[in-house]
């Protein structure tokens, strides 16, 4: 009878470190999360480019908000979307609203989409992957 109580008291025991463990690692993914997010919209992002007068640039500036929105835009180009963390180091970006200025037009919107995954490389840079890129002139790299 003693061995029975002591196996229960045991298993018991395992069971409520479990959920503590548990509990505990989602709070502090949470958190990573959060840190993540407030790190994204502490600044305007870019990518170095070596063109001073821009007239041929390829620079590109992300615009990260709290809301999870973000903007993206570079040499006549526009594009809006919104951001998920997905992992400790990991954002993905799905553009949706996409817009290009065409020469004495203005502003057009263009249909797609277009996917980009964020990959915290640095305190200071994240490397931009880019896919199915069609109506916008971003190309894979770091931003700082």
């Amino acid at each position: 009878m003693k061995n029975k109580k002591l196996l229960i008291a045991n298993i018991a025991g395992i069971f409520l470190l479990l959920c503590t463990v548990m509990i505990f690692s989602n709070t502090a993914q949470a958190a990573s999360k959060a840190q993540i997010k407030k790190w994204l919209t502490s600044k305007t992002w870019s990518n170095k480019v070596e063109d001073p007068i821009m007239e041929f640039s390829t620079k590109y500036t992300f615009r990260f908000k709290k809301d999870g929105t973000v903007r993206l835009m570079g040499h006549r180009n526009k594009d809006f979307g919104i951001y998920k963390v997905i992992g400790k180091k990991k954002i993905r970006i799905t553009f949706n609203k996409l817009y290009y200025d065409l020469e004495g037009q203005g502003w057009r919107k263009y249909n797609g989409k277009y996917t980009a995954t964020i990959k915290i490389t640095g305190k200071k840079r994240f490397k931009a992957k880019f896919k199915n890129v069609e109506y916008s002139g971003v190309q894979n790299g770091y931003f700082y």
